[in-house]
């Protein structure tokens, strides 16, 4: 169970990456899943541990985007094309982070050899 693991993290762990929040949320109804989310943060936070919640889009439409609601930030990754160029590229939305001026333009990236690297978008697309 994913709350018995949650609660089984050592103190001094400062990250935990749960990948795919989507599994879980299969078989539980709104209210079970808003609860799961909100227990795990609980739990984590209370050991002073960021929490990354991985997941897929298609799960986060099933949930009617609860998850958003019970974390502190959402950061979104996708691929479209640019009508500028006809090109597809990668961007990084940031629809929310407490706490934090952010800008509302997407961000251009490439995952290269060297790692993600961000680039000025001549026209961003929304």
């Amino acid at each position: 169970d994913i709350l018995e693991r949650v609660q089984s993290v050592p103190d001094d762990v400062e990250v935990v990456v749960i990948d795919n929040m989507g599994v879980f949320a299969l078989d539980l109804n709104l209210k079970e899943f808003r609860n799961k989310i909100d227990t795990i943060n609980l739990t984590l936070s209370g050991k002073g541990c960021t929490t990354l919640f991985i997941m897929d889009e298609t799960a986060y439409e099933l949930t009617h985007m609860l998850a958003e609601y019970s974390v502190y930030g959402s950061i979104k990754l996708m691929i479209k094309e640019n009508p500028y160029t006809g090109m597809r590229e990668r961007y990084l939305d940031i629809p929310k982070m407490r706490s934090t001026d952010i800008s509302l333009e997407l961000s251009v990236f490439d995952i290269t050899s060297e790692g993600i690297i961000f680039r000025k978008s001549k026209k961003a697309i929304g």
